[in-house]
């Protein structure tokens, strides 16, 4: 497995490096040179990661590089973490308050010791830091941009041509979307059309129908075909649009490079397929508008995705919902697919057969693709057949007028698959897309799940209080979870392939505005066996602003090593368990409950309580790399403390 490039981390570090307070310098006074070194050294660094994120795929030497890497940049982050604490922690104290704060991971208050204990630390990280430095050049690393890099790994081209004998009952959806494009709007230049619709149904293969017909290709002056997939950063979707036109995009910055694409777009009557959209900032699609908005009168935007909350950040009130296919038009496909020599010499027996598989795949085209794959496994015999037929797997499909009155009643749902997460992933997240439960769902427990994205209907099932969803080997996306208003406990087990919790950025709007509370119920969180998760949020631009659980009363982290940043848990009072996990959140929390102590009004005798975890009943820490000793300080500050483990 690839390690991940510590960018991010990278140049949060530069950052902290050049905004280091006077305060915080003179408690390393003295080693002033070798922070310099350190950060000169670093930037000499950070200009060649991504070129070594593709060599390390060839090479285990660049891949044992990254990782030693990875190491020394954790550790000075965590160095200037400890600086930053204790300066601010004196402080505090500077300001007269009786009673001292919780303290952070060092216990040493004389300064004499503290600075010569963290010269040490520098010393030994500046010297590591040219050690990989050093080595670097023998691997030839060359300058690469960020973007660039992105752009390479997520740009993929889907403007590829469409065999038009395989595509059935999608003739009047064509008609429909085509007239929507060729309409004029009087109130835009540019305007936007969506289609909208659960994975399977052919949204990317109508759009490419579209997109090929003759009427739209000469009403336009210029098409665009892009897959922006789950982009969250403007100029990185700007960057993959151009390069869809063929436009160059390399070292360039967000000014150059929406210059370069209204003078692109500009008096052109353009058609601009944005294929496959995920990403629901209202922020971002705001702002990307304002580069789009310079074509000649009637060019159009067309969108497909699955979320209707995309259609509307795009400003589309009335997006189009694309359908599944009708009885006959399913028999249509799986004829064309499974019988390509025609049905005159094929059993009527498997024709019977087929035509019930087809009725049963509910009109969703990719179903009846993917039954190809397993039928071409198969021989002609009815038997072989009607093991298909028979199969569990049509379960979730059953009709809604059998299921649906036991659904409304239904207050927990438990599912599982009995293939261990090997099956294919696509028929997997198209079983569960079709499931769609009914909102008055209290509970949902889900196990042995194959797919790569849990189902965006996650997010629209308000009533849940509890999610259990454990044992997904695949599963890289989850849907956003922090606005369900009653849910109370969540856990997620043993998801290796998931690196952030959540693809919305930590300072979405979504949680900015006064009304909307981050996970406002949230009581319980388990987090076990997630070896590759690295943080909750994909992007997020300022650890200082990350959001907080605000009721959060129980928190249990397991075999989570490279967890470095999550939301705050300033709250709890029931049990913290940590074990084989990274002290970092932990150590957020305590720095963020210091400086909530300083900022407040309250008084001193308070004060130094806030800053810990009075109420908490539990601890338990076990293998917590980088915690030789508990700190005296905050120890007595656990006055309600009931259970104490330390491994």
């Amino acid at each position: 497995m690839a390690e991940q490039i510590p960018f991010t981390i990278a140049e949060n570090l530069l950052s902290k490096l050049t905004s280091f307070a006077s305060e915080e310098i003179g408690l390393v006074s003295g080693y002033k040179n070798d922070l310099r070194r350190l950060q000169t050294t670093l930037s000499t660094i950070k200009v060649v990661l991504l070129d070594a994120e593709e060599k390390q795929e060839d090479s285990h030497a660049v891949k044992d590089w990254i990782k030693r890497l990875k190491e020394v940049v954790y550790d000075a982050d965590d160095l200037l973490d400890d600086v930053a604490t204790e300066g601010l922690r004196r402080k505090v104290e500077g300001q007269g308050r009786i009673v001292r704060k919780a303290c952070d991971f060092f216990s040493s208050s004389n300064q004499i010791a503290f600075r010569f204990k963290m010269g040490h630390r520098i010393k030994d990280i500046r010297e590591r830091l040219e050690e990989v430095a050093k080595d670097m050049q023998t691997f030839g690393f060359i300058t690469r941009n960020k973007v660039d890099m992105q752009v390479k790994n997520n740009w993929r081209e889907t403007d590829s041509p469409v065999l038009k004998s395989e595509i059935i009952g999608r003739g009047e959806d064509k008609k429909k979307i085509i007239n929507s494009l060729l309409c004029p709007d009087n109130q835009s230049n540019v305007s936007v059309v969506a289609t909208v619709g659960f994975g399977g149904l052919g949204k990317t293969t109508l759009a490419q129908l579209v997109y090929n017909d003759e009427k739209v290709v000469n009403y336009f002056d210029l098409k665009i075909w892009a897959c922006v997939y789950e982009e969250s950063n403007v100029e990185m979707i700007v960057k993959i649009i151009l390069k869809s036109a063929n436009v160059e995009v390399s070292d360039l910055s967000l000014e150059q490079l929406q210059i370069r694409l209204r003078k692109h777009l500009e008096e052109k009557k353009y058609l601009m397929v944005l294929d496959d959209v995920w990403n629901v900032d209202y922020r971002i699609w705001g702002q990307l508008r304002k580069y789009l908005m310079d074509g000649a009168i009637g060019s159009k935007i067309l969108l497909t995705t699955r979320n209707k909350r995309v259609a509307l950040a795009m400003d589309v009130n009335s997006p189009y919902a694309l359908g599944g296919l009708t009885e006959d038009q399913s028999w249509d496909l799986f004829e064309k697919l499974a019988f390509r020599e025609g049905t005159s010499r094929v059993n009527p027996n498997l024709i019977e057969i087929g035509n019930k598989i087809a009725k049963k795949c509910k009109g969703v085209p990719f179903a009846i693709r993917a039954l190809r794959g397993i039928m071409q496994l198969k021989s002609r015999e009815s038997n072989e057949w009607m093991s298909i037929l028979e199969n569990e797997i049509w379960k979730s499909f059953e009709d809604d007028s059998d299921v649906g009155p036991e659904k409304k009643h239904l207050h927990s749902l438990d599912l599982e698959w009995d293939d261990t997460g090997d099956g294919d992933s696509g028929n997997s997240e198209l079983l569960l897309d079709n499931l769609h439960p009914h909102p008055n769902l209290k509970q949902l427990h889900v196990n042995w799940y194959g797919g790569v994205r849990f189902s965006n209907w996650l997010s629209s099932i308000t009533n849940l209080v509890v999610i259990s969803i454990s044992l997904c080997p695949k599963c890289e996306h989850l849907p956003p979870l922090g606005h369900l208003p009653s849910l109370k406990s969540l856990s997620l087990h043993w998801f290796n392939s998931l690196n952030y919790i959540s693809d919305e950025m930590a300072e979405s709007s979504s949680f900015s505005s006064p009304s909307t509370t981050f996970f406002p119920s949230l009581k319980i969180l388990k987090l076990f066996d997630c070896p590759n998760l690295k943080g909750w949020w994909r992007i997020c631009m300022d650890a200082e602003l990350v959001p907080q659980f605000p009721r959060l009363s129980e928190l249990a982290i397991r075999n989570c090593p490279n967890l470095t940043l999550m939301p705050t848990f300033p709250s709890l009072d029931m049990k913290l368990y940590l074990s084989n996990a990274n002290i970092r959140p932990l150590h957020q929390t305590l720095k963020m409950k210091i400086m909530t102590a300083t900022a407040s009004t309250l008084p001193s005798t308070s004060s130094s309580v806030t800053a810990s975890f009075p109420r908490l009943k539990s601890l338990y820490l076990e293998e917590i790399e980088g915690l030789s000793s508990l700190p005296g300080e905050w120890m007595q500050n656990l006055i309600s403390l009931e259970n104490l483990c330390c491994f």
